[in-house]
């Protein structure tokens, strides 16, 4: 039988792959692809990396393998999910199975009991933002009562060599599981902080809608992508807001703002795209949307706020909105969308505010050679992230959605 010592020696030469595989989980995870997906890649990998084990794995006795191969099927359970257990405890399960040895039955049923208590510190820990390093240990722990199983394996040692032996798997246990959890967890920090600062890049820190950059970076995916669909845009300003401003001071018009922001986000359809486009002027665009439609939809907002109640502000006069609107057949420029919807807006402050005008004819252009078809990179990351839900990714009260899926 192999010493404890040789015990650590093996376990310890499996921190490169353990390492390996943290790298795995967070270039997966940044890939960001639909969640089915992901799952079943991160699977795939851990499953590949318990076999790993298994290659270089101690063997005290023929068909009797001490490896770490529960310890990546527990972790593919706590950070990757039912699916990606389920897949890597397959894969693991397999291809012991074809190593065959007395030892078989009894390495199935660990690997089955590593997903439970994978699974089971997922749902106590992680989930609720708690995977500290005692969670870890407490998983490692709960991982090492494994190696209680060791005298059960018809092994010709003294009692003395099978107590350290024990004791040294129960240690390396715990150590690689703390390591290769620590890794993972550091790369969860790190997914978190840029989707923070991805979110803060493209988002109105005011009104929590999107910002000019987001915008503009949609318009012009918008215009490029293929194939050709129409859709509307209105530029809305807010009516007298200098003189709110100056009488109200500028606190009250940043909660005018604010209440604005809140009632376009209400009115935002799945694949529409409400942004503050700057000072008091806001942008909404309308995928899929013929310009009556978006008429019809702009003179709604244009009610709802007129008859919204902002405090102070009403007391004096009631604030209202001005809406120009444009819409394209074919996708040109985004600057000649642009111009036609501010062009209308203009038209409907010189009409005297408070109502909707649209452009005078909608925009028919070819697209530009060698346009894309595929949405920025940081615009569809941020998008992707907007839509998880709270549990997911917890944000503040101002965090926005834009959505991404063209049809």
């Amino acid at each position: 039988m192999y010493l404890p010592v040789n015990l650590i020696i093996d376990l310890a030469n499996d921190v490169g792959l353990l390492a390996l595989v943290a790298i795995s989980y967070g270039a997966l995870r940044r890939a960001r692809w639909p969640g089915g997906a992901q799952a079943v890649t991160l699977g795939l990998v851990f499953g590949a990396a318990a076999i790993a084990t298994m290659l270089q794995a101690s063997i005290p006795l023929p068909g009797i393998m001490v490896d770490a191969r529960v310890i990546v099927v527990a972790l593919a359970a706590a950070f990757g999910g039912p699916l990606a257990a389920t897949i890597a405890a397959a894969a693991a399960g397999l291809y012991r199975i074809a190593l065959g040895g007395a030892g078989t039955g009894m390495g199935l049923a660990v690997l089955g009991f590593a997903v439970v208590a994978g699974l089971l510190w997922r749902h106590t820990w992680r989930r609720r933002g708690h995977a500290s390093l005692a969670s870890l240990f407490s998983l490692g722990l709960t991982i090492s009562c494994q190696a209680l199983l060791l005298p059960l394996l018809p092994i010709q040692a003294s009692a003395t060599t099978i107590g350290l032996s024990v004791a040294a798997l129960m240690a390396s246990c715990v150590l690689a599981t703390l390591l290769l959890g620590t890794l993972m967890r550091r790369e969860d920090s790190l997914i978190a902080r840029e989707e923070s600062l991805l979110i803060d890049a493209f988002t109105d820190p005011l009104t929590g809608l999107a910002n000019r950059r987001a915008f503009d970076q949609r318009l012009e995916e918008w215009t490029t992508v293929q194939p050709l669909r129409p859709f509307a845009l209105m530029m809305i300003d807010v009516d007298h807001f200098k003189m709110i401003n100056d009488r109200f001071g500028h606190d009250c018009g940043d909660r005018a703002l604010a209440a604005v922001g809140d009632v376009l986000k209400r009115l935002e359809s799945e694949k529409d795209i409400v942004a503050r486009y700057g000072g008091e002027e806001f942008a909404v665009l309308l995928w899929n949307c013929d310009l009556p439609a978006a008429m019809r939809r702009a003179e709604h907002l244009r009610r709802l706020i007129a008859a919204k109640h902002f405090g102070e502000i009403d007391d004096a006069a009631p604030l209202t909105v001005s809406i120009g609107v444009s819409q394209t057949d074919r996708c040109g420029s985004p600057g000649s969308v642009r111009r036609d919807a501010d062009a209308a807006l203009y038209r409907a402050k010189a009409a005297g505010r408070n109502c909707v005008v649209a452009a005078r004819k909608p925009r028919a252009a070819r697209p530009r050679d060698g346009a894309g078809t595929r949405p920025s990179e940081p615009v569809a990351a941020w998008a992707e992230i907007s839509q998880r839900p709270a549990g997911e990714f917890r944000r503040e009260s101002r965090q926005i959605a834009l959505y991404t899926n063209l049809p």
